[in-house]
């Protein structure tokens, strides 16, 4: 690229930084100011893990104005530009105004918050009838061994996102892997308290 660019005339300098682009992009601001930030993403159904919520991210944590070019990859392998999107000078919460939230706890979007009442009330509704069908089937069986396991599965899953949402927030627990763990609880959590439901009632 850096080739490509000093070819055509412009004079340009770069290296390798962080893989995240923020964090790779705030690094490179405590070495020189920027009059603007120029960021590359792929269309929403082309985007890899750390692309998403990438420009949300960057309105939080960056403060020059920043223009998000979003590409889309061809068939032959080029790429073209689908969109653009700007943002002028400082930073900026995304969730703001639309946030669920206290003294004590982080500000929540709507269905962050929603989400994570739903997944620990499913989670306890899942352990209960675990629990049911464990004493239900007298003798050890697969069906109380079954029941436990996908208790505990969603458990973990559940527990992961909510201490993402509540304890993570410093490093701003948003993107690929939030929005990963939040269709897990969201889907995941249902399915548990239907599996062993079913399983209870085949006893």
């Amino acid at each position: 690229m850096l080739a490509t660019l000093r070819g055509n005339g412009i004079e340009a300098s770069g290296e390798v930084g962080d893989p995240d682009p923020v964090q790779a992009a705030q690094d490179a601001l405590l070495k020189a100011p920027a009059d603007e930030i120029l960021i590359f993403e792929h269309k929403h159904e082309q985007a890899r893990w750390f692309e998403e919520g990438l420009f949300e991210k960057a309105q939080a944590g960056l403060e020059p104005p920043l223009r998000m070019v979003v590409l889309h990859d061809e068939d032959d392998g080029s790429e073209r530009v689908v969109e653009v999107e700007t943002a002028g000078r400082g930073t900026v919460d995304p969730l703001e105004g639309h946030e669920v939230g206290s003294a004590y706890l982080p500000g929540l979007s709507r269905g962050d918050f929603i989400g994570m009442v739903a997944g620990i009330v499913g989670t306890i509704v899942a352990a209960v009838l675990a629990a049911a069908v464990s004493a239900g089937s007298g003798d050890e069986t697969g069906a109380a061994a079954a029941a436990i396991l996908i208790a505990i599965g969603i458990a973990l899953v559940n527990m992961a996102h909510v201490v993402g949402l509540t304890l993570m927030e410093s490093v701003r627990y948003r993107g690929g892997f939030a929005k990963f763990f939040r269709y897990l609880s969201i889907f995941g959590t249902p399915l548990a308290v239907l599996a062993n439901l079913v399983l209870l009632l085949s006893q």
